[in-house]
């Protein structure tokens, strides 16, 4: 039977408002839950699929310097600084960036604070780039699960989307942290009733019968009410959760600018729409930014 990625839920309905994908000689579909709000893709990758979606091709082989990374990637986890930097007393304390990719900017930010950085990739090539683009010590999953290595944060930078059992490994992550450590997460909510998404959604429902060949990277689609499940599913209680606005999956206005077109404009239009909303309204957003604790964990946080 299949089960909500994100609340275990069997209250599923296949979406028309989700384009269909067609991907390795099979076509998918998203399921949206009744009960949380998330989307959920079916039938699920297996771990080959995930392993080729995922490997150097994915990620690239991109080895230039922190001070060189574009303003968008920067922009993107401006979030983790902010918080990592309003934080007191942690020079010292362990860092792990679960699913870092070639060259985060996390370790960037981590070590500005004094905290040991280190990072998690699944493919071996992978790892191996991080540590020729970062210097920093890298672990398999197999590593961090033994359960040998603890760490005083672990953040999942655009990661949950990706996973096809996040409950599972946020369990998995749960398990072999203590009760001091902090697990913090960002991401998409491409599952929220934004302007912008709900005209991407009455796109997809007036060409239903179009399917995309667009690899399914983001295999889930959460909503604000899917994360708070998926992370009280895992046994974590949320000490600080925002939401908020960027341009993606919109062009900006130099993207307009240099290649005009009428999807473009409206998507660029419908964005501007989002972000006055959400200086308006705290929980509007397409993107969150969360930091969890055990459960009874007894944490104060500072936010």
């Amino acid at each position: 039977m299949c089960k909500c990625y994100f609340c275990g839920s069997s209250k599923l309905s296949t979406s028309s408002s989700q384009r269909s994908i067609w991907y390795d000689n099979e076509t998918y579909r998203f399921a949206r839950c009744r009960d949380c709000h998330g989307f959920s893709l079916f039938p699920k990758l297996t771990h080959v699929q995930l392993s080729s979606l995922y490997s150097s091709d994915y990620v690239g082989d991109d080895d230039s310097q922190s001070s060189n990374i574009d303003n968008a990637h920067n922009t993107k986890f401006a979030q983790l600084e902010n918080y990592l930097q309003n934080l007191e007393e942690v020079k010292g304390k362990s860092f792990l960036d679960y699913g870092c990719g070639a060259n985060p900017i996390s370790f960037v930010y981590a070590k500005e604070r004094g905290l040991v950085a280190s990072g998690m990739e699944l493919s071996e090539d992978v790892r191996e780039i991080a540590m020729r683009n970062t210097g920093v010590e890298m672990f398999s999953r197999d590593e961090i699960m033994s359960g040998h290595i603890k760490f005083d944060f672990v953040f999942l930078g655009d990661v949950l989307e990706h996973l096809v059992d996040p409950i599972i490994e946020l369990e998995s992550l749960n398990g072999i942290m203590s009760k001091e450590s902090l697990l913090i997460a960002q991401g998409p909510l491409q599952g929220s009733r934004t302007f912008t998404h709900l005209l991407v959604r009455a796109f997809a429902w007036l060409t239903q019968s179009r399917s995309t060949s667009y690899p399914p990277y983001h295999v889930s689609l959460a909503s604000l009410r899917s994360m708070r499940r998926l992370f009280g599913k895992a046994g974590f209680q949320v000490e600080q959760l925002d939401t908020f606005e960027v341009d993606w999956p919109a062009p900006n206005f130099e993207e307009v600018k240099t290649n005009p077109s009428l999807r473009g404009l409206m998507l660029f239009l419908a964005k501007q729409v989002d972000k006055y909303i959400a200086r308006l309204h705290k929980p509007y957003g397409s993107r969150y930014f969360i930091v969890c604790s055990k459960i009874d964990s007894g944490i104060v946080v500072v936010k």
